[in-house]
C-alpha cells in the first residue's frame, strides 16, 4: 500500500469515528449500546472508498445510516423492503448530492448487487455510487427487527437471517423527471428482479441437491459434473433475460 492509500485510509478512519461517535452519543440518549452502534457503523462502511468518505460530511454519512437502518426496521419474511427517494438538508437533515437514493433490505442472495443494477441501467437510470454491507440480523415472526448479531454471537442460532443492505445513488435518465412516473416504475422492476433472483436461487438449491445424489456409472458422474458447471450460468442468464437488455450508454 502506497503512502497516499495509507493516508486515505486514515482519513476514511478519522471520519468513520467522528460518524461513530455521533452515532453512540444518539444511541446512549434513547438508552442503547453506544459500542454496538460503533461496530454496526464500522462494518456498514467498511467496503467504501476512503475518497468517496471523504467527500461526504459527517450528517451526510450519519443521515444515510440512519435512513438505512428505519427501512431495515420491519421487513416481512422472505420479502424485500425497498425505499427510494431523493434526501435534502432542508427536510432529511442530510442529503446524497442531488442524488436519488434507493435503499434496500433483502435476503442475502448470490448475484443481488448484478441483478439490481441491471435493471436500474435498463429502466434508464445512471448510477453514482453502491454500498453493499450484508448483516445478521434477528426478526420477530411479523419481520421486527430484533437485533445485528456478530458471526460468533449467530454460531449455531438457526432464528438469524444473513441480510444484503444495499444502498444506491443513481441520476434518472436525460431531460426527463423524477416524478413522471419513474420512481414507481423502478420500485416495481426492482421488487420483480429481486423475485425473480429468490426464484432462481430456489431452483439452483434443488438443482445442487439432485446433482449431489451419488453416481452410479461414470456417465452418471460426468452428467453430474455438468450439471454443477451450470448452475451458477444458467441463474445469471434467468436472471439477464427476465429483466432484458441493458441501454447502452454511448
Amino acid at each position: 500500500m502506497t503512502t497516499f492509500e495509507l493516508e486515505q485510509e486514515q482519513e476514511k478512519a478519522d471520519k468513520l469515528a467522528e460518524v461513530a461517535s455521533r452515532g453512540a452519543a444518539i444511541a446512549a440518549q434513547l438508552g442503547e449500546d453506544g459500542d454496538r452502534v460503533r461496530v454496526f457503523l464500522d462494518h456498514y462502511f467498511r467496503h467504501v472508498d476512503p475518497l468517496d468518505m471523504d467527500e461526504r460530511s459527517v450528517e451526510d454519512l450519519l443521515g444515510l445510516v440512519q435512513s438505512h437502518y428505519r427501512a431495515a426496521m420491519s421487513r416481512p419474511s422472505a420479502r424485500a423492503h425497498i425505499v427510494i427517494g431523493m434526501p435534502s438538508v432542508a427536510v432529511d437533515g442530510w442529503s446524497a448530492g442531488g442524488a436519488t437514493v434507493v435503499q434496500i433490505v433483502t435476503d442475502d442472495r448470490p448475484f443481488l448487487v448484478d441483478s439490481v443494477t441491471m435493471e436500474v441501467l435498463r429502466q434508464g437510470w445512471s448510477i453514482r455510487e453502491v454500498f453493499h454491507p450484508q448483516f445478521l440480523v434477528r426478526r420477530d415472526l411479523g419481520g421486527t427487527l430484533n437485533g445485528i448479531v456478530t458471526a460468533t454471537e449467530a454460531k449455531g442460532d438457526p432464528t438469524v437471517l444473513p441480510e444484503s443492505w444495499m444502498h444506491l445513488e443513481i441520476l434518472p435518465p436525460a431531460r426527463t423527471d423524477v416524478d413522471n412516473g419513474l420512481v414507481p416504475a423502478l420500485e416495481q422492476g426492482l421488487l420483480e428482479v429481486l423475485r425473480l433472483v429468490e426464484d432462481a436461487v430456489q431452483d439452483w438449491s434443488k438443482m445442487i441437491t439432485r446433482a449431489q445424489v451419488p453416481s452410479r456409472t461414470r456417465n452418471d458422474a460426468v452428467k453430474t459434473f455438468s450439471c454443477r458447471a451450470s448452475i451458477g450460468n444458467m441463474l445469471s442468464l434467468t436472471i439477464s433475460r427476465s429483466v432484458g437488455p441493458v441501454p447502452s450508454t454511448s
